[in-house]
């Protein structure tokens, strides 16, 4: 469908932008002119965010029985079952979370903290 080939597109860009971001930018902090960086960062967030959402709403296909298995409480446990964990922990703004002044930690663990992002990629595997 659509929305997987630009989930997939999304994950092809932060396979590349995620290691060169904690590698060479790693102790920047966001100022001012670096606002666009944390919103594009929190839209890849809020998309992933729906792609979880949408992942209990999608219809999927009995390999056994070759039907599609459209009712709700069949798919909300083959999801958790199966990517329900990796897609939170991938979704989850650690690097924002671990970042902010009052937890106390230093940037440089909260630049650190985007690279869970990447374990969407078990997905493809």
């Amino acid at each position: 469908t659509s929305w997987d080939i630009f989930m997939t597109c999304l994950l092809l860009i932060l396979a590349f932008y995620i290691p060169f971001r904690v590698c060479f930018y790693f102790d920047e902090d966001i100022g001012t002119d670096r606002q666009a960086i944390f919103w594009i960062e929190l839209a890849a967030d809020c998309l992933f965010a729906i792609d979880i959402v949408l992942n209990f709403l999608t219809a999927y296909g009995d390999p056994k029985t070759k039907r599609i298995i459209v009712n709700p409480k069949r798919i909300a446990r083959r999801y958790l079952k199966g990517f329900f964990f990796v897609d939170v922990i991938a979704t989850f703004p650690f690097g924002l979370v671990l970042s902010h002044p009052a937890i106390g930690l230093t940037n440089k663990i909260g630049k650190v903290g985007r690279l869970p992002k990447l374990l969407k990629f078990l997905r493809a595997a």
